[in-house]
C-alpha cells in the first residue's frame, strides 16, 4: 500500500528543476542509465555510478516489453534497482504477465589513471528468477569515449561464449536449476551454470567539448554486445535474440533528465526516460536568513523605563531594551527615570553600556516576554513561555514554521534580538509539538551576531551549540503567554492512495479530496482528523484477496472502492515527557483508514547519545469497508519493541522491531534509512515472521521501500510539513504493522544531538 500526497509528484518534478551547481552537473552527465534500470551501457550494466544518495525513476519501452525500475545510489559504492516488468508471457505467447526483480551492484575499485573501475553485480537475486544473472565488469574512459567489458552468468551470459571457469573448482557450478516461484526469497545459484559469456561496449559524448553548461554536452552514441541471448522467455527456444549487437542514442540535458532510443535485439526499436534527484544539493542558492539587528545596547543619555520605587538615585535602576515602550505603557504605570552613572563595561560602539535588569518586578518581565512574543510571532512563531532572564534566556514555541529545531532556534534568536536583555549570551529554545516537548537548543547569541558580519559560521555556531534534555525542568519563574492555547491547524489537500506491482494490474489509484483539522491544548492534548471524498481512480472492481491469512492489508482495494467519503482518521490524543528523554504518547480513536482503537507508546531517546529504545503496544479492531464509523468482527493486539541507532556515517539509521504484527504472527522488521542534509530520506525494510513464506504467498515477505520529502525544499512559505511515498512490491498480510499519524522517535528526532550535526548549516538559514 502507498500513501502518497498528490503535492509529492510536483515537488519531486519541481525539485529536479532547482538550480544546481555547473561542476556537479558535469558530473551528472559523464553516466547514464541502462533500459533495465541503474546505470549502464542499453541492455547491459557497467561500472559507473549515479551520484551518491541519487533517485531515479523511469521506464523503457519496446514492444511486448515495458519496464519500470527505480533506481537508488544507496551508498557511493551501492547501486540498488527495483524493477517491474510487463511482458508477454513468453510460456502461452499470448497474454500479460508481471515480473519483479530487484538488483544490487558494488563497485570494488574507482577508477584511476591506469586502474579502471570494477564492480560486481547480482541482477534479479530477490525475484522469481526469470532474469537472474550475475556479473563482473570493468569500466575505463578514455577521452570522450568510456569502454566496459564484462563476464556474465545465467541471463547475462546466456549466449554460451564460455564455459564457467568455476566448473573447474566444483561440478555443481556446471548446473543452473531454474525455479520460478513466488518470487521474494534470495536466490541460490549465483555464478551457476555451463553457459557464460563476455559482453561489454563502448559509449561516446561527440560534443562534450562544448562544456557542462551546454544541454549537448549530454549526448551520448552507445555500441554494446549483450550476453543475454533471449528476446523473451519462451521454452521451447524461440525466443532467442536475432543479433547480440544493439546500438542507441542517449540525451541528458538537465542533470535531472535522462531519456534515449535505441535498436536491441535485432528486431526492437527501444525508448527509455527517468527523471534523477539527487537529494544531497536540491539547491544551489538557499535564501539567506534575515539581517540580525544589532543588540540594543542604552546610551546613557536615553531614559530608562523603570518603577515608582526605582525613581531614586539609590534605588536600583531598571533598563529595558529598546522598542518596547510601548508594551511597557500598558502594562502599568512605569514611569520614566534619572539615568544612574554606571561603571559597566562600554558597548561595542562606545557607548556606556546598562546596568543590569532588576528582576524584581514582574511587570518588567512580563514586558519583555511580551515584546519578544510580539517580535517571534511577526516571523511566524507562537511562543507558550518565555524567561527572558540575564546571562541566560529560554524561549518555549508552541509552534515553528522550521523543519529543524537548528533553524527553529537562529531564527528564534534573531527575531528576539531587540527585546532580549543587553547581557543575555545564552538562548535556550524549547520546542514544543501538539504541546509536548520534543526538543531544545541551546545558543550562543554572540556567535550568531557574528555570523551577521562574517566572522563566524554555523559550523562554529553548532561548536558552542548544547543539545539538552527534552522534559527536564523549565525556568520556575518564566512568563505564559496569553493567548497561545488552543492552537488550531486545518489543510484543505489532495490525497493520492494507491496499489502498485498488483500482479493483474500495474497501478490502482484513487484520488481523494481531503479535509484536516487538529486542535491542540497546553500539556500535549490534542484532538482532529482527515475526512475524504474521492475524485477518481480505477479501485472500482478489485480483485478479491487470495490470503490464507486473516486480510488485514490485502482488502485495502474493497475500502477504497466502498469508502466514498471515509473517515481517514479521528482521534484524541496526548504526547508529554514524564521524565527528561522519556517520550509517551496515547491515541484513541479512528487511527487509520483500516482501523480504530487505542494505541500507546513510550520512547526513551537521549537527547546526546546514537541510539533510542521505543515500545508500542496497540488494541485495534479492523473499521467497516465504507469508512464510516462501524467496525468488523476481526480484532487483534498488536506491538512492538523497537531500537534505534545512529550509525555515525553518511546519515545512516538502523532500526529493529520485534513484535506482534497485526494477522497474529510474530516476527522482526530491519530499517536501514539514509537522511540526507537536505532533509530527504530514503530507506528499505524486510519483515520476516512466523507465517512461512508458501502461506505468505507471492512476494514470500514482507518488504519495499519509501521516501519521505520535506516540502520547505520549495520555495513559498516555510513548512514542517512532508511527504511520504511507500513501495512495496505487493500488498499483502503477514508482517503487517499499525499505522499512526505520530510515532515518537519520527516526531522527536529534530531533539537530537546527531539531528543537529547532520543538519548543522541550518543555523545560518
Amino acid at each position: 500500500m502507498c500513501r502518497l500526497r498528490v503535492r509529492l509528484l510536483a515537488a519531486l518534478l519541481a525539485l529536479g528543476a532547482l538550480p544546481i551547481a555547473p561542476a556537479a552537473r558535469a558530473q551528472d552527465r559523464l553516466d547514464s542509465g541502462a533500459n533495465w534500470g541503474g546505470v549502464g551501457l542499453l541492455e547491459t550494466r557497467n561500472a559507473r555510478m549515479r551520484p551518491d544518495g541519487a533517485l531515479e525513476a523511469g521506464l523503457a519501452y519496446r514492444r511486448q516489453r515495458t519496464f519500470w525500475f527505480l533506481n537508488f545510489q544507496a551508498l557511493p559504492f551501492l547501486e540498488t534497482t527495483f524493477r517491474f516488468t510487463q511482458r508477454l508471457d513468453g510460456r502461452s505467447g499470448n497474454q500479460d504477465s508481471t515480473d519483479r526483480a530487484f538488483d544490487i551492484k558494488l563497485r570494488l575499485l574507482q577508477e584511476s589513471e591506469w586502474i579502471p573501475a570494477f564492480a560486481i553485480g547480482l541482477q534479479d537475486f530477490v525475484g522469481t528468477g526469470i532474469y537472474s544473472g550475475e556479473y563482473i565488469v570493468a569500466s575505463k574512459r578514455w577521452a570522450d569515449f568510456d569502454f566496459s567489458l564484462g563476464y556474465g552468468w545465467g541471463r547475462v551470459g546466456s549466449n554460451d561464449m564460455l564455459t564457467n571457469p568455476l566448473v573447474y573448482v566444483s561440478e555443481s557450478f556446471r548446473t543452473r536449476p531454474v525455479d520460478v516461484g513466488q518470487g521474494g526469497r534470495p536466490s541460490d545459484v549465483y555464478f551457476r551454470g555451463e553457459d557464460t559469456s563476455l559482453f561489454g561496449g563502448v559509449e561516446w559524448r561527440p560534443l562534450a567539448s562544448r562544456g557542462a553548461d551546454s544541454v549537448w554536452s549530454g549526448l551520448r552514441l552507445k555500441l554494446e554486445y549483450n550476453g543475454d541471448r533471449y528476446r523473451d522467455e519462451r521454452p521451447n527456444g524461440r525466443g532467442d535474440a536475432r543479433s547480440q549487437v544493439n546500438f542507441g542514442v542517449q540525451w541528458t540535458p538537465y542533470h535531472w533528465l535522462d531519456a534515449g532510443a535505441a535498436f536491441v535485439n535485432g528486431t526492437d526499436l527501444l525508448l527509455r526516460v527517468s527523471f534523477i534527484l539527487d537529494p544531497t544539493r536540491p539547491r544551489s542558492s538557499p535564501p539567506p536568513p534575515p539581517p540580525m539587528p544589532p543588540r540594543p545596547w542604552l546610551p546613557a543619555e536615553q531614559p530608562a523605563y523603570g518603577t515608582r520605587a526605582a525613581e531614586s538615585a539609590t534605588a536600583p535602576r531598571i533598563v529595558v531594551p529598546s522598542g518596547v515602550r510601548e508594551v511597557i505603557a500598558a502594562s502599568g504605570p512605569l514611569t520614566p527615570v534619572v539615568p544612574v552613572p554606571t561603571s559597566a563595561p562600554a558597548a561595542p560602539d562606545g557607548s556606556p553600556a546598562p546596568p543590569a535588569i532588576d528582576f524584581a518586578d514582574p511587570r518588567v518581565r512580563a514586558a519583555l516576554a511580551d515584546a519578544i512574543a510580539v517580535r517571534l510571532r511577526q516571523a511566524g512563531m507562537i511562543a507558550s513561555r518565555i524567561d527572558p532572564s540575564e546571562p541566560l534566556a529560554t524561549i518555549v514555541l508552541a509552534r515553528s514554521p522550521f523543519r529543524t529545531l537548528a533553524q527553529t532556534a537562529a531564527r528564534a534568536i534573531r527575531a528576539a534580538q531587540t527585546a532580549l536583555p543587553p547581557r543575555t549570551e545564552l538562548v535556550t529554545v524549547v520546542l514544543l509539538e501538539g504541546g509536548a516537548e520534543v526538543g531544545r537548543l541551546t545558543l550562543v547569541r554572540r556567535e550568531i551576531e557574528k555570523l551577521q558580519s562574517g566572522q563566524s559560521s554555523a559550523e562554529e555556531i553548532a561548536a558552542t551549540a548544547m543539545v539538552g534534555a527534552a522534559g527536564a525542568p523549565l525556568p520556575a519563574d518564566a512568563v505564559p503567554i496569553a493567548g497561545t492555547w488552543p492552537q488550531f491547524s486545518w489543510a484543505i489537500e489532495p490525497l493520492l492512495m494507491a496499489q502498485v506491482m498488483d500482479p493483474d494490474q500495474a497501478f490502482r489509484y484513487t484520488a481523494l479530496a481531503t479535509a484536516s483539522g487538529r486542535v491542540a491544548f497546553n500539556g500535549g492534548w490534542s484532538f482532529g482528523g482527515t475526512i475524504g471524498a474521492q475524485i477518481v481512480g480505477n479501485i472500482a472492481t478489485p480483485t478479491p484477496s487470495d490470503s490464507t491469512l486473516p486480510h488485514v492489508r490485502s482488502d485495502i482495494g474493497r475500502y477504497l472502492e466502498e469508502a466514498k467519503v471515509p473517515i481517514l482518521s479521528l482521534t484524541a490524543q496526548r504526547i508529554w515527557t514524564p521524565a527528561p528523554d522519556i517520550f509517551a504518547r496515547v491515541t484513541a480513536g479512528y487511527l487509520e483508514l483500516m482501523y480504530a482503537g487505542l494505541s500507546s507508546e513510550v520512547l526513551w531517546r537521549p537527547a546526546n547519545r546514537s541510539y533510542a529504545f521505543g515500545i508500542d503496544v496497540n488494541a485495534v479492531a479492523q473499521r467497516d469497508y465504507n469508512g464510516g464509523f462501524g467496525t468488523l468482527g476481526y480484532s487483534v493486539i498488536t506491538g512492538h519493541a523497537s531500537w534505534y541507532q545512529d550509525l555515525g556515517v553518511l546519515g545512516l539509521t538502523g532500526i529493529v522491531r520485534a513484535g506482534r504484527y497485526l494477522a497474529g504472527d510474530w516476527g522482526a522488521t530491519f530499517e536501514l534509512v539514509r537522511k540526507f542534509p537536505s532533509g530527504i530520506e530514503v530507506g528499505g525494510f524486510f519483515t520476516l515472521t512466523t507465517v512461512p513464506f508458501s502461506r505468505y504467498g507471492e512476494g514470500s515477505f514482507d518488504k519495499g521501500i519509501f521516501v519521505r520529502v520535506p516540502f520547505d525544499l520549495f520555495p513559498g512559505e516555510s513548512t514542517r510539513s512532508s511527504a511520504q511515498a511507500t513501495l512495496r512490491p505487493l500488498t499483502r498480510d503477514g508482517g503487517a504493522r499499525l499505522a499512526v499519524e505520530s510515532p515518537l522517535y519520527q516526531l522527536t528526532e529534530p531533539g537530537r544531538r546527531d539531528a543537529l550535526e547532520r543538519e548543522f548549516y541550518q543555523l545560518a538559514r
